[in-house]
């Protein structure tokens, strides 16, 4: 007999009515579980509201309720007052190993929904216990060294004036932090003219009714010349947007336009660059078969000019079926990577609901919201697509993962976007990605504007209000990139919300050691619990030592800090094969250990 619930959950609270819990209602697609969890008590419910005030009340001898959800059988509307749902009320010690589900897990397909309740912690709940995480090398199939094209940057190039571009600091901070390659001039590829930009946003110098009067001053964009000679001072591998058809409005003809492309390869090869990345379009439907036979036909034409390019198309809705068609109408030699975007909690305008801090907190791993697939599963069958099709070095690039629109993000400060897009590009270095660059190093937001034009100032790299000081997230970015052309280990841990990975020094046995490399351990954890958490890490004994710790932590302005947390880190065992350390994580934050 099949069933369906009602689901409503609730978690992360310390639920004592004297801490001013209460109870409040927000829909979403969630159930509640951990494994080996049991419930403190568990009693049949006519209504919500008796569940939530149940664990609000709740601190007695089983301990005080941190967490709970309702289920509720199939219902008629005529039948609903008058049926039970069952309650079950969980410790608050074990918030730490709950975390959401789909609620299609209870029914098939799915018909119930979930609500998170605003029962917060104030003081927060103490968790007592220890988490665990063992780390462990992977099989020889297994293995793979982290991309150095994950430390990449973004330029949507009417967002990048002189100001910012031009006296070095940049260079500096890039090269520094062993910056790879930088997407230029970003979603504006899909209809500039790279040979006379307009210096504005969805406005080309193509379009027969375009007015050259209303170009931006120079100094507000970054033209071809001036990326290449960034690309020069950071020593970054390019990585160029080409148009192939004005955005599908075609305001050139396919020759011309095709004769434009492999001017620009011209240009690229006689600054200095050959071997360059390039990608075709953007969001503009390449898997259209016109357009695939459009981008296909670019690609030969400018590989002519540089046979050692690499030539990525774009599809935010790529899957292993779309990757296997492309290929298989352009043929073999033509293409070399796909790339998508990705927001968090989604991007664009999908039939689904706002996120909120509550359920990102549990959230863990982060979920690609529209497939429902893990960001770090996402890429596994696209690989096995193309390596079918002959294409076993086939890149895969999220080049504009971060956050989506500021309204579908409900609850949230500048460090905990900066937090969420730390934890995003942490799932792309675990997910394997060859190539992900945050969207963007610019917020939106053009010279001699005013700030109320822009709404994404607090959740890209830099905010030009502020100076076009650094959001938070720079400091998790500059650690992550510490890792780039390393091995990635296996990783597991008691408690999703406390998670990450570790890596080595590359292997002999797998893969030559690279220049940037570091010769020590990396690992990297979030702590999505609003408590300050002892980890227990498990390494294997023939690991160089981890002995220094940083921490990203917020600070009362919400610009967040780093800070040297190794006092906080200690050797508590040591045998022939496993190394264990004490790590105690500051509530809500990343930290870096090596």
């Amino acid at each position: 007999m099949q069933h369906t619930f009602l689901l409503v959950v609730a978690v992360g609270a310390n639920a004592a009515s004297t801490h001013g819990a209460t109870c409040s209602a927000a829909a979403n697609q969630r159930s509640l579980f951990g494994k080996g969890i049991q419930p403190i008590q568990e009693f049949s419910v006519r209504n919500i509201t008796s569940c939530c005030s149940a664990c609000v009340d709740s601190t007695n001898s089983t301990g005080a309720c941190g967490a709970w959800f309702v289920k509720w059988p199939p219902v008629t509307n005529s039948q609903k007052s008058n049926k039970e749902g069952v309650c079950k009320l969980y410790n608050v010690s074990d918030v730490a190993l709950l975390q959401y589900g789909n609620c299609s897990a209870f029914s098939k397909p799915a018909v119930c929904s979930a609500s998170i309740f605003g029962v917060q912690p104030n003081p927060p709940p103490n968790i007592t216990s220890v988490v665990n995480i063992t780390v462990s090398r992977r099989t020889p199939n297994d293995q793979w060294v982290i991309s150095h094209y994950l430390a990449a940057m973004s330029f949507v190039y009417c967002w990048a004036p002189d100001r910012v571009y031009s006296n070095g600091t940049m260079v500096q901070w890039a090269r520094k932090n062993n910056v790879a390659t930088a997407r230029y001039p970003a979603g504006t590829a899909s209809y500039w003219d790279w040979e006379h930009p307009s210096g504005n946003m969805g406005m080309s110098a193509l379009d027969p009714s375009y007015n050259a009067s209303k170009a931006a001053p120079p100094e507000n964009w970054m033209n071809m010349s001036e990326y290449l000679d960034l690309c020069s001072a950071i020593q970054m591998r390019p990585l160029i947007g080409v148009n192939y058809n004005c955005h599908a409005k075609y305001f050139v003809s396919q020759n011309d336009s095709i004769a434009r492309a492999v001017r620009q390869v011209e240009y690229v090869v006689a600054r200095g660059f050959r071997g360059a990345f390039y990608y075709i379009g953007n969001e503009d439907g390449a898997s259209i078969p016109a357009h695939t036979e459009q981008i296909a036909n670019h690609a030969r034409a400018m590989k002519q000019v540089d046979p050692t390019i690499k030539i990525f198309w774009n599809d935010n809705d790529l899957n292993a079926g779309k990757i296997a068609n492309f290929l298989k109408i352009t043929g073999p030699g033509v293409m070399d990577g796909a790339e998508f975007h990705g927001k968090w909690p989604y991007g664009g305008t999908p039939p689904l609901r706002p996120a909120t801090f509550d359920q990102w907190l549990t959230e863990a791993p982060l979920m690609e919201r529209k497939s429902r697939t893990l960001w770090r599963d996402r890429i596994a069958p696209m690989r096995k697509a193309a390596a079918a099709a002959g294409q076993r070095e086939f890149l895969l690039a999220n080049n504009e993962y971060g956050l989506g629109k500021p309204s579908n993000m409900v609850g949230f400060n500048r460090f905990t976007k900066s937090l969420v897009n730390i934890e995003f590009a942490m799932e792309l270095f675990i997910g394997g990605y060859d190539m992900a660059a945050l969207w963007d190093n610019g917020d939106g937001q053009t010279m001699g504007t005013p700030r109320s034009n822009n709404s994404l100032y607090d959740q890209m790299l830099l905010d030009t209000d502020a100076d076009f000081r650094m959001n938070p997230v720079h400091f998790g970015l500059e650690l992550l990139f510490t890792s780039v052309n390393t091995s990635m280990l296996a990783f597991n841990t008691t408690a999703p919300r406390v998670h990450g990975f570790c890596s080595e020094p590359p292997s002999r046995v797998h893969a030559p050691a690279h220049a940037s490399a570091p010769n020590h351990t990396c690992c990297f954890l979030i702590n999505k619990i609003q408590v300050d958490v002892t980890v227990h890490i498990r390494v294997p004994a023939d690991l160089p030592r981890l002995s220094q710790a940083r921490s990203v932590e917020d600070t009362s302005d919400h610009w967040g800090r780093l800070t040297d947390t190794s006092a906080r880190m200690q050797v508590v065992q040591t045998t022939d094969v496993t190394v264990v350390y004490a790590v105690t994580l500051p509530s809500l934050s990343f930290t870096a250990l090596w």
